[in-house]
């Protein structure tokens, strides 16, 4: 394998190569492969960033097995590409357990020492019997706990809250508890208090946990509590899923990861009840779940008797947010029940399985509608809705093509398709291409994919084609080379197709204690139009310190962002500061500038900059031995002003001030 790929891919990051600021890093010298990625997670969803923060620091702290770990494990990981994982997968089937570090580098493919000693602070070798049950002596005394606490407040109160329209104080309070034994036997429980929302008879606005046990004897894993699902390629059953982040080039896709334990701030995507996998001879495994949760809906009263209780629904609130009259009454409105299973077969260059769910939503409790036919009664009477849909996903590794492809149907005879194919032609060069087709009667209430309700009749949703590509090419004297895009036609009942595309090409160069990266972005999307260009640069010193330095131009004339970033890192545990400086001039919202910005630990900031000011953050941290605190100040400063923002979020003056403390504890 050729160094320069690697050298390229793993250190290169947007431009953020600072690989000793553990503000944001799992506590090590390495530099994580991850960082491209989680700036662009944090810009579109911070909940799902904290969520994978969290299992990329689970990861440092209890290292995977390569002996034991199987293809989903190692996939999810985001540590290795398919060909790697199938290499790894060969020799331990051939040979047995790995005993040396050296056996990957001197008999597999794809591995090189730079590769193995990016990998080794998030793995392990160990050998032994691992499907016995532990003593618990054993599991008490090795187990390790996380006590993680987080209080944010935005200084200055919005108009909602001078004008008394939320419930709630303006503080943000979130606690995280996580128990972990080689990643074997888990426990998460999670609470949250958002801004504007007030503590009632059960305290915090929001609660989530689970118990999750993996690889004991036929049960390969099972959880009680809330958990994700991704069986397939995310037509029939799926939840967003952090990313996927291997050498190829690769695009977003449910990719089989299985069963995912799920303790986080985000009050969506996730099911709460009970789900299990099983492992039998001969590369056989299956899976059942059951959830039924309470999910926030608006109800509304329908024109005639209801059919069933999706006439009662107007819509699925998905932000969480129980602040004001109308989104507390419509907490926890609508009860979905969602059950199912998987059956799959594995061979050494194939996976082939099928998929089948069943859902049941209806109304938990009674407020009361009314309709001119009929006396008010509890939306609880209503008939529920129901529906079920059935799906066959399938994969294919050759040396240089990765097939991959499902195929799913609703009860209503509506379907959907997904097809991908990811070409390596060497290690410097590779391809992935991905279409996906959902009919416009297509529905899954746990899916990737479809229209966001059934529709009535059928055929007169939503018909949605998207096409993406995504590209890598390892350049001479450590440059590499990106490019990507994204077409999509959607057509709504019998209206005129509309076409959205976003198109983006990436050069990177990289050097021991320098990087840079140059970024153009075209973006014709309904939303959002237009073009940036980026250039970023990261540089670190021998001693600790570090700085970074950004230009961003949004439609050439139309905005110019001017960021510079420097700071500290001493040793493992020791003091930690960054401090940031961002100059900003946009003609209006609409040609606004996205700034990702470190924040304290599993927690992210990607404000959206308009207007003409400029934004100020530090950020500040400091271990203890097993206790670490952490703070972050920050504030956007207006530029001929009387407020900021708009609505609700209106704050008046010219400054905006924030500031954020968390305390975790590790035992």
């Amino acid at each position: 394998m050729k160094s320069s790929m690697l050298v390229s891919f793993l250190l290169s990051f947007s431009g953020n190569t600072i690989p000793t600021d553990s503000l944001l890093h799992p506590g090590n010298d390495l530099v994580p492969l991850w960082e491209n990625r989680l700036e662009e997670l944090a810009e579109t969803n911070p909940e799902e960033y904290e969520e994978t923060m969290a299992e990329i620091r689970q990861y440092a702290e209890q290292p995977i097995d390569l002996n034991t770990a199987d293809e989903k494990t190692l996939l999810r990981t985001g540590l290795l590409d398919a060909w790697q994982i199938k290499a790894l997968l060969h020799y331990r089937e051939s040979y047995g357990q790995i005993v040396r570090w050296e056996e990957l580098t001197e008999n597999l493919e794809g591995f090189d020492n730079r590769i193995v000693e990016a990998l080794r602070p998030f793995v392990c070798l160990q050998a032994g019997e691992v499907h016995k049950l532990p003593p618990f002596k054993e599991v008490a005394k090795r187990g390790k706990h996380r006590l993680l606490a987080r209080y944010g407040r935005m200084l200055k109160p919005s108009k909602a809250f001078t004008d008394h329209k939320y419930a709630g104080n303006p503080d943000n309070v979130y606690f995280r508890y996580t128990f972990d034994f080689k990643n074997r036997i888990r426990i998460g429980f999670a609470a949250k208090q958002g801004a504007g929302e007030a503590f009632g008879r059960q305290g915090f606005d929001f609660y989530c946990g689970y118990l999750a046990l993996d690889g004991f004897g036929c049960v390969k894993s099972w959880v009680a509590g809330t958990y994700k699902l991704d069986f397939g390629y995310g037509l029939n059953v799926h939840s967003p899923s952090g990313f996927y982040s291997g050498l190829q080039a690769d695009l977003p896709a449910g990719n089989g990861q299985g069963i995912r334990p799920y303790a986080s701030g985000a009050e969506y995507g996730y099911l709460k009840g009970s789900a299990i996998q099983f492992s039998f001879p001969k590369a056989w495994s299956a899976s059942l779940f059951y959830s039924t949760d309470r999910h926030d809906a608006i109800l509304e009263s329908p024109d005639s008797a209801p059919a069933d209780f999706w006439d009662c629904v107007n819509s699925f609130p998905q932000t969480g947010y129980h602040r004001t009259a109308n989104e507390i009454k419509g907490k926890e409105a609508a009860r979905l029940q969602v059950f199912g299973g998987m059956v799959e077969k594995s061979t050494a260059c194939a996976r082939f399985g099928i998929v089948a769910s069943g859902h049941v939503l209806g109304g938990p409790y009674s407020p009361e509608h009314a309709t001119a036919l009929s006396a008010p009664r509890p939306y609880s009477q209503v008939k529920p809705a129901s529906g079920a849909n059935f799906s066959a996903y399938y994969r294919y590794l050759s040396p240089h093509f990765h097939f991959y492809g499902e195929y799913a149907l609703a009860q209503t005879l509506q379907g959907a398709v997904l097809q991908g194919i990811q070409y390596k032609g060497s290690e410097t060069v590779s391809l992935a291409v991905q279409y996906s087709w959902h009919g416009a009667g297509y529905y899954a209430p746990y899916a990737g994919i479809g229209n966001s309700r059934p529709p009535r009749p059928a055929f007169t949703g939503t018909e949605r084609h998207v096409f993406s590509w995504h590209g890598k090419a390892a350049l001479p004297a450590g440059f590499l080379l990106e490019f990507s895009g994204k077409e999509s036609i959607e057509k709504k009942n019998a209206g005129m197709p509309s076409l959205s595309d976003v198109f983006s090409g990436t050069l990177r160069y990289q050097a021991r204690r320098f990087s840079a990266c140059l970024r153009f972005k075209l973006d014709r999307g309904q939303t959002r139009k237009g073009h940036s260009l980026r250039l970023n640069a990261a540089y670190e010193a021998a001693n600790g310190f570090f700085g970074e330095s950004r230009l961003e131009l949004r439609d050439f004339s139309k905005g110019i962002l001017l960021m510079q970033d420097a700071g500290y890192a001493g040793p493992k545990g020791g003091f930690r500061l960054r401090l940031r400086v961002a100059l900003f001039h946009t003609q209006g919202y609409e040609n606004r500038i996205y700034a990702y910005e470190h924040d304290i630990r599993q927690a992210a900031s990607a404000p959206a900059l308009y207007g003409k000011g400029m934004r100020f953050f530090i950020l500040m941290g400091k271990s203890f031995g097993k206790f670490g605190a952490e703070i972050k100040y920050a504030h956007t400063l207006m530029d001929g002003v009387r407020s900021i923002g708009s609505g609700d979020n209106l704050v008046k003056g010219f400054l905006k001030p924030e500031i954020k403390v968390q305390l975790h504890l590790k035992l």
